[in-house]
């Protein structure tokens, strides 16, 4: 008789309460291919079987709300209040509000929106593929010609492991606790291509 293997279950996060100060307007709502880069960025997650996608807001968030429109029950939007006080702010209300449900997270920046569809489909299979490896968080990332990059994979994460993220270095703050490692090369340059500056954003409109 066949054993039934149980489903390991994850979610995805992603981060995008910031004030754009370097851009000097509302990145999230910049518009890309007909949509906004936000918009795009949520529905690309969407499309991989994530059991849950929940994205931080901060600055403008009434304003993001009303012009992206997400008809997906897995969806939910998140609130930081204390977005200005940096983005680890917003990583530890979703990762408090995840970890409720799950243990294994992605964590997707809410303005990088030219990763490849198959770079992340990559990640999702060798993350899930290695939970049953560690019995402790362990951290799986993508690396662009040395660069590392996101969406990060955090498998068998703690609520006590979310207490020690501070400040403005998100992952980074708490990167030294997690002894397993796992990083994959890829040739996308999607995973570090972040749009924070008028000039980026010129960048971003000739993809399309």
């Amino acid at each position: 008789m066949a054993i039934n293997k149980k489903k390991i279950t994850s979610c995805a996060i992603i981060l995008a309460a910031g004030t754009s100060t370097r851009m000097g307007q509302t990145k999230q709502l910049l518009s890309i291919d007909g949509q906004t880069i936000l918009g795009k960025i949520i529905t690309d997650i969407l499309s991989h079987p994530f059991d849950k996608v929940y994205t931080v807001i901060g600055h403008e968030a009434a304003q993001i709300q009303e012009e992206i429109m997400i008809d997906d029950s897995r969806f939910e939007w998140l609130y930081n209040s204390e977005y200005q006080k940096g983005q680890s702010t917003s990583l530890k209300i979703a990762l408090r509000k995840a970890l409720l449900e799950f243990s294994h997270v992605f964590i997707f920046l809410g303005d990088l929106p030219l990763i490849k569809k198959e770079t992340i489909v990559m990640l999702l299979e060798t993350s899930l593929k290695s939970v049953n490896h560690y019995s402790t968080t362990f951290l799986v990332r993508p690396m662009y010609k040395g660069i590392v990059g996101h969406p990060v994979f955090l498998g068998n994460m703690t609520p006590i492991l979310t207490k020690k993220i501070q400040g403005d270095q998100g992952i980074k703050s708490i990167r030294d606790e997690i002894a397993d490692k796992i990083i994959l090369p890829v040739e996308d340059v999607g995973v570090i291509f972040d749009i924070d500056t008028p000039n980026s954003y010129k960048r971003l409109k000739k993809h399309f």
